[in-house]
This record gives structure tokens, sequence and C-alpha cells, in this order.
């Protein structure tokens, strides 16, 4: 989560409440504004493993809470904080005593430490040559793990093998965007077979949002992926109880766009159900 703090109260804030008009406000200015806060939320699910983050817009004595995953933004109503700060003091004491999950991190990824077997693993890997002509596989495994990189081991449920683990660094490749599938490609480690392989990572639409042509569509999509680990359909993982505050707010179920399940040549991250900050807001995808 990160706080962006504003001085100019309600002329920095790039959305309305008003009914009347566009929830964003479409002027040059505001729509900075929000493409600065996208920035922050793409460049951070891009380099951690996520299902979803958390921030806080602050305009001066007015706040709005947002919350960002890949398959839009869900913005709570303007407050102002002089005349209840209480919201957000709940809002961050909540935060502190929530789950990883519930944070947004992803279960199904674990961050390693350069002090276990694993994470010593892969640089005894990356040293080792392999047989000509496959020897650039290795260079390309050797440059992701390059400076500072954080590396993960990342779980993949596999219909006929069941959880395989693989090991992973800096991905080859991200697709740009906040919203859509989200595909990143590593060359990642095998974690059984001490092999390298390929494997991407994306988000796929959930089956029970769809109208039955985008389920024949996806289904097709899914048939035509070439690498051999199955795409898993395992029952989702939930948010949870996701950051409620003030006894006048529940949690609401707010409907996504769709994108809500990881798939690809080997997928590891479980459905996220839509659960969001139950201040009354508004969804942009």
């Amino acid at each position: 989560m990160w706080v962006e703090f504003k001085r100019g109260g309600e002329t920095d804030d790039p959305f309305s409440d008003d009914e009347d008009s566009p929830f964003e406000i479409n002027t040059d200015y505001k729509g900075k504004i929000r493409g600065q806060l996208i920035a922050y939320a793409e460049a951070t699910i891009n380099q951690q493993q996520r299902t979803h983050l958390y921030s806080v817009l602050v305009m001066h004595r007015f706040t709005r809470l947002i919350r960002w995953d890949h398959s839009g933004t869900i913005v709570t109503d303007k407050f102002d904080i002089k005349k209840n700060p209480e919201i957000l003091g709940e809002f961050f004491w909540q935060f502190a005593h929530a789950t990883d999950e519930v944070r947004g991190f992803d279960p199904t990824a674990q961050l390693l430490k350069p002090t276990t077997e694993i994470y010593q693993l892969m640089d005894e890997k990356a040293e080792e040559e392999l047989p000509y002509p496959f020897d650039y596989i290795r260079e390309l495994f050797k440059q992701s793990l390059d400076g500072n990189v954080p590396r993960y081991k990342l779980s993949v449920e596999d219909e006929k093998k069941g959880t395989c683990y693989f090991l992973v660094g800096k991905p080859r490749h991200v697709t740009p965007g906040l919203v859509g599938h989200g595909a990143r490609s590593y060359v990642a480690l095998d974690v059984q077979d001490k092999m390298f392989v390929h494997l991407k990572d994306m988000w796929r639409y959930d089956s029970n949002l769809l109208d039955e042509d985008k389920k024949m569509q996806c289904d097709e999509d899914q048939d035509q992926v070439e690498y051999g680990h199955s795409l898993r359909a395992n029952a989702p993982h939930s948010e949870g109880e996701t950051l409620t505050y003030l006894n006048r707010c529940k949690v609401q179920n707010v409907p996504h766009s769709g994108l809500s399940q990881r798939c690809g040549y080997a997928d590891h991250a479980g459905c996220l159900e839509g659960y969001c900050v139950a201040w009354p807001s508004k969804c942009l995808y």
C-alpha cells in the first residue's frame, strides 16, 4: 500500500461524486493525476507477486481509498479526514492486522531468502553449462538473477502431477498496462526435475461471469496451450473479510469485469473473489 499526498484539496481530485457528471473528470491536469496513480499501481504489481493492491489518495483534508487489480479499480467516495479522522484510522488499523493474502500478496508465490537451499540451487544451475545448442536457455536464466531481483518459488496445480514448484527471478517479458491479462514470461527452474522450463503467467476470465460464447472462446484458447502443464481449474481462494471500517459499513461483493483467475503455460495463482473496501465506491474497468 502507498499513500499519495496532494496539496490542492478538491482541485487535485481526479474523480467526481456528482451523479450528474462523469466519475472520471476529463481535464488534462486531472487526467495526469489519474495517470500518475495508475503508473504507481502498475509498477508495484509488475514488480511483486500480487493479487491486488491498496492505495490512499489524500487531497489536503479529503481522502479516497483505492483498490487495484487486473480487473479494474475500485475507488471509494471522498470523505473529510478532519471531520471524520476515525475512518482513515480504522482503515489503517484493520490493514495492519490483516493477513498477507488480504493485503494482496499472492499466497502461491513464496519470496526466497539468500540463505535457503533452493535460492542457492538457482545460482548453481545458472553456472552449469548445457549441451550445445541449449546453453542460451541457461544464460537467459542467469540474466534473470542479475542484481537484487527478488526470487520466488511459484506453486502450480497440474491435473496429472499435482502441485509443481518453479523457481523464477526477473520475467523476460511483462505485458504493459494494469487492466488485462497481465502476462509475464519466465525462464524458470522446475524444482522436482531440476530442468529449465518456459513459464507463462497470465490472468484469465472467470467463467462464472462470462456468456456461453465467451466461455467457448476461452476453452478454445486454453486447448491451444503448447506447454505440457495442464491449466488448473481448482477452487478459488477467497480474499476474505476485506478491510471494513465503521459499523455503518459492511462488506459488499462488487462484480469484476471477469479477469479473476490466472492461467498460462503453467498457472500459479488462484481465483480471487471480488470483495472490496466497504465504503461507498465506484468501479473503473
